[in-house]
């Protein structure tokens, strides 16, 4: 009756998590004479997760950070900014734990990743920045606390080159999120 929802609906477990968490600073932004340091931010995300058995796990999620920016141009004159970094994942998950209150997971899987065009305070130039198709690891855990609600925490890792302008954008983060789970058995 439902279609193709019926098969999500009437998998043996689901689970919607969401975090919030630290996002830690992109790394060499830009090559050359200009070196930007972006700043590590506070980050969301939300995640979506069905087992098709008691251990595999196909996981839909989407995280975005919003990090400040100081850029060095030659000449040693700061000029300050923000872009925003969203990666949507596509992971498949290995849950591993013996018990029902604790269940650790690894997974990997790709990242679409998106980051926003930035350019300094003060200077309507921007540098677009192309998205990018990169491959991701987490590492979490639920652990269950009352009815169909939980703790979720989570670790994952993002490496990738983009084009960004005339130069090539150097993208590598360390993600620690922690957040409520409702899950559906």
């Amino acid at each position: 009756a439902f279609g193709g929802s019926s098969l999500l609906l009437g998998a043996a477990d689901q689970r919607l998590r969401a975090q919030l968490g630290y996002v830690s600073s992109p790394t060499e932004l830009l090559p050359g004479d200009v070196s930007l340091g972006a700043q590590s931010a506070l980050g969301g995300r939300l995640s979506y997760e069905v087992l098709f058995t008691e251990r595999f796990g196909l996981e839909m999620g989407l995280a975005t950070s919003q990090h400040d920016y100081v850029l060095m141009i030659v000449n040693g004159v700061p000029r300050t900014s923000d872009f925003r970094m969203t990666p949507l994942t596509l992971a498949g998950n290995f849950h591993f734990g013996d018990t029902e209150r604790v269940d650790p997971f690894f997974g990997a899987g790709l990242s679409y990743v998106t980051i926003g065009d930035f350019s300094a305070r003060g200077n309507s130039v921007a540098t677009p920045v192309d998205a990018e198709l990169t491959w991701t690891a987490q590492f979490g855990m639920d652990i269950a606390l009352r009815g169909n609600w939980g703790l979720g925490l989570s670790i994952s890792y993002l490496n990738f080159r983009a084009d960004a302008g005339a130069g090539e954008l150097g993208v590598e983060t360390l993600s620690i999120f922690a957040g409520v789970v409702w899950s559906r058995k």
